[in-house]
């Protein structure tokens, strides 16, 4: 995408409206990420750090996704960085520490519980060692190989949120279906079509969660806000019955 827009619909005709603020903003995304070639680590800090600042500015308008395409970046790929940037607000030294110096070596890191992590930041202790052998380290550390399943649920999980970041809850059904073609064309476990009513239900919930905010609450009595809670309050434990 060259200039970024914004899409306007009026009637039955689609405005292209240029955005300069959000061009601004993909230019300096483009810019810092230009500069990352000699320390890996800090670069995505720096890159996590611009990535929050706007996805906290365009998510609110539902724009997140077209600023995502202007800099040519998955939301996948962005939750990654932005995860090094939050992690590094309390742990940088051992952020540095345990030295990534490619993707790989990022997403073995962030898979492992923060206890690993801290061992696993011991055991490199700055060291600049190959994936092979950060991987070797990591089994040291479990006296196992990574488990695969775990790394599976971050990609699929990564899956799920990019479908709903993208999709619309208009049609649920044709959104679950969606979803079940995503994850069997992308995701790690072998999924049906018999997925499908987990997948609308699935949709249901987040399409729930999206009106369930503390401006809809506002608009309540506090009588009403009583009587709606002990509702919500019992669904959820209906819904925790059920997936034990």
């Amino acid at each position: 995408m060259t200039d970024e827009t914004q899409l306007e619909t009026v009637e039955d005709a689609v405005i292209i409206v240029p955005n300069p603020e959000m061009d601004k903003d993909v230019a300096e995304y483009s810019e810092m990420e230009n500069t990352v070639t000699q320390d890996f680590v800090q670069g995505l800090i720096k890159l996590g750090e611009i990535l929050k600042r706007h996805k906290d500015k365009w998510k609110p308008q539902k724009l997140y996704t077209a600023y995502l395409d202007g800099i040519g970046r998955s939301l996948a790929m962005a939750n990654q960085v932005i995860r090094i940037y939050e992690y590094s607000i309390q742990h940088l030294s051992q952020l540095l520490q345990v030295n990534l110096t490619n993707w790989n070596k990022v997403n073995m890191f962030l898979s492992l519980p923060d206890g690993m992590k801290e061992k696993l930041a011991e055991e490199i202790d700055g060291v600049d060692v190959s994936s092979d052998e950060f991987r070797e380290k990591i089994t040291e550390i479990k006296d196992e190989d990574i488990d695969s399943t775990e790394d599976g649920q971050l990609a699929d999980t990564a899956i799920l949120e990019e479908m709903v970041q993208k999709g619309s809850f208009g049609d649920i059904d044709f959104m679950a279906k969606q979803v079940v073609s995503e994850l069997q064309k992308n995701g790690t476990v072998e999924v049906t079509p018999k997925s499908i009513p987990m997948a609308t239900s699935f949709l249901h919930i987040e399409r729930a969660v999206s009106y369930l905010t503390e401006e809809t609450f506002g608009k309540l009595t506090p009588e009403e806000i009583a009587f709606w809670t002990k509702i919500l309050k019992g669904q959820l434990e209906n819904l925790k019955t059920l997936i034990k």
